[in-house]
């Protein structure tokens, strides 16, 4: 077997080419799949989705240049994202260790429960972005839909630790669909946060890097 010259020092063995398949490997484990489906929609709802229409919302209905609005778009994701960041590593470390302490182990499925804030603001966030561009036309929409962005990308960071579609319904109706669609996948996330230990017992766990 070829191996690649890094060093795995968690295991303490040569990282080896099989080892880049294994993520795939994992597949085979549906709430594996479920959980980074979720991922998927969550970061193209509250991340990639404004990105991509934001430029052109803005200079519609705000009559703003490029680099006006790149300004509002770079800092609401920069700010919203560390945000998302900084909260969620020591919300996760916290709920380990209450597993740790409440059974005498760490459950897999004790990390998801800090999706719980992002879970209603990812939806909420949407709302109020579709609002703020429907509504265009009040005094100063244009700071609630920036904030709101910063919103998203902090829930976004607090999921993934992810759909374009603006046409003749409007766009508030448009951020009431996206809501939907991130409370809907959310449903088996949550089936998984209540019933993970069952599944994992009945699927049995992977083979391989057992000593991370």
């Amino acid at each position: 077997m070829c191996k690649v010259t890094a060093i795995s020092k968690a295991v303490g063995r040569n990282l080896q080419l099989l080892d880049l398949a294994r993520p795939f490997r994992m597949l085979k484990y549906f709430p594996v799949g479920i959980l980074a489906w979720y991922a998927a929609v969550a970061l193209t709802l509250g991340s990639v989705m404004p990105s991509k229409t934001v430029s052109a919302l803005f200079r519609t209905c705000y009559k703003w240049n490029s680099a006006r609005t790149g300004v509002a778009l770079s800092v609401s994701t920069t700010i919203g994202g560390v945000l998302g960041e900084v909260v969620s590593g020591p919300v996760i470390d916290k709920l380990m260790e209450r597993s740790r302490k409440r059974e005498g182990r760490v459950r897999p499925e004790s990390r998801l429960h800090g999706m719980w804030p992002a879970i209603f603001l990812l939806p909420a966030g949407l709302l109020m972005f579709g609002f703020c561009i429907e509504n265009h036309d009040l005094n100063r929409s244009y700071i609630g839909a920036a904030v709101v962005m910063a919103v998203t990308c902090f829930a976004v960071q607090m999921i993934t630790t992810p759909i374009v579609a603006c046409d003749k319904v409007g766009f508030q109706v448009s951020g009431i669909t996206y809501a939907s669609v991130s409370m809907i996948f959310f449903l088996p996330v949550l089936w998984i946060m209540l019933d993970g230990e069952r599944l994992r017992g009945r699927l049995g766990e992977p083979a391989f890097n057992k000593g991370i």
